[in-house]
This record gives structure tokens, sequence and C-alpha cells, in this order.
């Protein structure tokens, strides 16, 4: 779930509702402060989370100016906690255990011209990388805001699939459409002129057919300019 602001007064309703229903949440665009991460803990007390801050440098630049951003959060359900590990915190992407399975919640760039934006994502899936194969997990769960709508032709939409093809991930969007009748959006334009699909999961291909269900999250309480989107699986993480 992309906030676009936890300060904003926009996500906090929607966050406890998103708790009771899910077990682990991905939060993109915080936009919190470093000494601000501390708020995600009080979203739930059944959640802790694990947080990184996109704004630690401008810490000593003085007087706060300009609109904050970034910033990515894992919450997971304290039940869990005993198989739970931190494996590492990006800027771009936090990635965490729970049994068997490393989760990686992403929030990767916008198109910025074909050559920066390019080496920005291979810099981003080559760190990514050596986590997976450090990792030794025998399942992957992937999710976030990529940024990328994969029925457009787009550089990052190849970079992607060929990263997703060396881990034998599947991409999930099959499984979030299926049986939608109009074009499913997980990202709305703030003009109200249509939007696209660029907030996704994939995962190990071994885990695909173990989904219950998928879907994208509208209800009222999102003043969000992206909606949530939820997989839940039938996998057993405590023993």
């Amino acid at each position: 779930y992309n906030l676009h602001g936890y300060n904003q007064g926009r996500p906090i309703s929607m966050l406890p509702s998103l708790c009771e229903g899910n077990d682990i949440l991905f939060l993109q665009e915080h936009w919190l402060y470093p000494g601000e991460l501390g708020k995600l803990d009080l979203v739930s007390d059944k959640f802790v989370s694990v947080a990184t801050s996109a704004m630690s440098m401008d810490m000593g630049r003085g007087i706060r100016h300009g609109r904050p951003y970034g910033g990515l959060s894992i919450l997971v359900r304290k039940e869990l906690l005993q198989q739970f590990k931190c494996i590492t915190k990006c800027e771009r992407f936090i990635c965490i255990s729970l049994g068997a399975v490393l989760f990686v919640n992403v929030y990767l760039p916008v198109y910025s011209g074909a050559t920066e934006y390019e080496e920005q994502i291979l810099c981003i899936l080559q760190d990514i990388r050596a986590v997976l194969l450090n990792s030794n997990l025998q399942f992957v769960v992937i999710g976030g805001d990529f940024n990328v709508d994969f029925k457009r032709n787009v550089i990052g939409n190849q970079l992607l699939r060929d990263f997703m093809q060396s881990f034998d991930l599947v991409l999930c969007d099959e499984a979030v459409t299926a049986g939608a009748t109009t074009p499913v959006l997980t990202y709305c334009c703030p003009n109200g002129l249509g939007g696209s699909f660029i907030d996704h999961f994939c995962l190990s291909r071994s885990l695909y057919s173990d989904i219950v269900s998928a879907s994208v999250i509208d209800t009222g309480d999102n003043l969000s300019d992206h909606l949530p989107i939820s997989i839940s699986l039938n996998y057993h993480i405590c023993p």
C-alpha cells in the first residue's frame, strides 16, 4: 500500500482495517523522517514495524522545506515474531524472513530518462539479487510499488521480467485481475483522468498455486492516490 504520506491524515484511517485482515503489510511512501518512524508502531498494538526513511540525508541540511518523500515499512503481526528476522533495510527495499519465506517490500523509481532510469533499476535489482542468493530461503514474495505497468512497453517492464525469470518468480497480476469486468487500476491520477496498474506482487512459482485470493482494495476510507493490493496464501509460517 503506497500511503502517499502518513502525516497527511490520509491513510491512517485505512491502516487499522488493513491490519485486521492481513498478517503482513508492505507500505511505501510514508514520508516520515527518521525520528518519526515510531509512529508506525502505533497503527495497531498487534503489529510491529520495520522501517526506513528516505530523508535521512536531509536531516543535516538545516530547516526542512519542500514536500517529504519516500520511505518504506513492513508491519508484521506479533504472533509471527518467533519466526521473524530482519535481513536488510535500504531506501528502496526492505527484506525480512518469516520461516522459509523471504519477503521483499520494494519502492522502485519513476521513469526519469532511459539511461539514468535503467542504471537505477539495475542497481536496485542487483542488490536484491544478492540478498536472494545469500538468504538460502525456500520461497520468495516480492511486493510493492514497482512504478511499472506491465501492459505497457517500457524499459522497466523487460528488466523486471528478466529478473523474475532468473529466480523463477511469477507475477500475480492475472490472479489480481481475474473476473474483473473493467480495467484494474492501482494508481489513480489526481485529476481523475485515468490511472495505471503499477503496484504488484510476484512470488516463487511453487507458491503460486497456494494463492487463495488476490484483489485490489477500493474502499471509502482510502484517500491515497494508490489503492492497496492484497494476496492471501494458503501457507502456514508458524510451526
